[in-house]
């Protein structure tokens, strides 16, 4: 006998077997369904077994049954359960992970004391948020920043807010209109969380920070004090500060722009003929203007269109939060006032504005507020008689006790790298 006749007549006996069992009836059935199934199966049994044969259309036919529930709803073969993923991280050991997180931050990044207090602070609102069954996912921390807008600004000093869940304090807030955290505020708490959840992910805790899905809230400009002229002098001779800091810093108090604005800053943006920056507003619409250059600025603004190496003004990318972090710790440094902050640069531009003859809808296009309806940055940008009022403002705009100071003295560091 030929393989090839071997093979058809174990098909044959394969045929058979299958007709004469219920099973093979079944599997006919199934595959005469209109939904018809095709299966290519190779079959190797023993020629002088015949019985392997059968049981082998048996097994598969059980396969395809089971498959396709063919026995119906009672015998269904069930699923495999899935297993539970075990939360390595909950309410009973959170505490735990912040604990060592806040020791790594203090004795091996040297963070300072207002940073410890700061992370504390922002773990305390996750700990109170929080229950038993507390599950740290996303739709925890969207929920987390919600609640977070209905806390008090000052809720350890009231009593009455002690022992309330967050429901209650909800009833309380629809009835009173207390005043609650600023968004400012609330974004700082949900940094910090960020920070603690990534020093978790990067010591392999978790998998996930869900944190940093969660948007930001938008933040008003806040009532920042302006820097006295002290202050200036102080900030600009010393060593604290380093040299391209200084130089972010003098940009900003004669632009008025804000610390996101100066860091997004591209070489492409510089019109050096035209002694233009084209601001692209981090805040509002409104924030998107042209700003002529300052003579006071033109020589850092020409040093950095042939120094830096990358795309932007300013240092090798436009990481805003770190640079932010960076400049406020050396200035909080310098300057130990809670209410002045590199925002106060921003305050003595407007007050040097305001010194100006400038009209105040020139006023608000440099600061990047408002306009009224007919004054558009279009206007400004193809009429010559308007772009005239606004270098008249700006180059009327000079912080002299900054000018005085001695270009050399105190400043001769090593440049800040990203």
């Amino acid at each position: 006998m030929t393989p090839d006749d071997l093979r058809k007549s174990l098909m044959d006996e394969f045929n058979e077997t299958s007709k004469k069992s219920s099973i093979g009836n079944m599997l006919n059935n199934m595959l005469n369904d209109k939904y018809s199934v095709s299966y290519t199966i190779n079959v190797n049994p023993d020629p002088n077994n015949p019985e392997e044969t059968e049981e082998m259309a048996e097994k598969i036919a059980k396969e395809l049954a089971s498959k396709y529930n063919l026995f119906g709803n009672n015998q269904t073969t069930p699923l495999p359960k899935k297993e539970v993923e075990v939360e390595k991280i909950n309410y009973n050991n959170i505490e735990e992970y912040f604990n060592d997180y806040l020791d790594h931050k203090i004795n091996i990044e040297k963070r300072s004391i207002s940073s410890k207090k700061a992370y504390i602070s922002s773990f305390y609102y996750l700990k109170f948020l929080s229950t038993p069954d507390t599950v740290y996912d996303f739709a925890f921390f969207k929920q987390f920043q919600k609640n977070l807008m209905l806390i008090p600004s000052n809720l350890n000093k009231f009593k009455k807010f002690e022992k309330l869940e967050i429901d209650e304090i909800e009833k309380v807030y629809k009835q009173e209109k207390y005043e609650t955290l600023a968004n400012k505020t609330i974004n700082n708490h949900l940094n910090n969380i960020i920070n603690f959840f990534d020093h978790l992910v990067y010591n392999e805790i978790i998998e996930i920070n869900h944190v940093k899905k969660v948007k930001k809230l938008e933040e008003e400009d806040s009532e920042k004090v302006a820097y006295s002229e002290a202050d200036l002098i102080k900030i600009f001779t010393d060593k604290e500060l380093e040299p391209e800091l200084k130089e972010f810093c003098k940009v900003a108090i004669y632009t008025g722009c804000r610390i996101g604005e100066i860091a997004n800053i591209k070489k492409a943006d510089i019109d050096l003929k035209e002694k233009i920056i084209n601001i692209n507003g981090t805040k509002t619409k409104n924030a998107i203007r042209i700003m002529p250059i300052n003579p006071n600025i033109l020589e850092i603004i020409e040093d950095k269109l042939q120094s830096n190496k990358s795309e932007f003004l300013f240092f090798e990318d436009n990481n805003t939060d770190r640079i932010g972090k960076v400049l406020n710790r050396r200035l909080n440094k310098i300057i130990t006032d809670d209410a002045k902050t590199f925002h106060s640069f921003r305050k003595n531009f407007s007050q040097k504005i305001l010194e100006t003859d400038a009209e105040e809808h020139t006023r608000k296009y440099l600061m990047g507020h408002s306009l009224n309806k007919d004054i558009t940055h279009k206007i400004y940008n193809q009429n010559k008689m308007n772009m005239d009022k606004l270098f008249r403002c700006i180059d009327a705009i000079e912080f002299k006790e900054i000018e005085n100071l001695s270009d050399n003295e105190d400043l001769n560091l090593p440049d800040l790298k990203f």
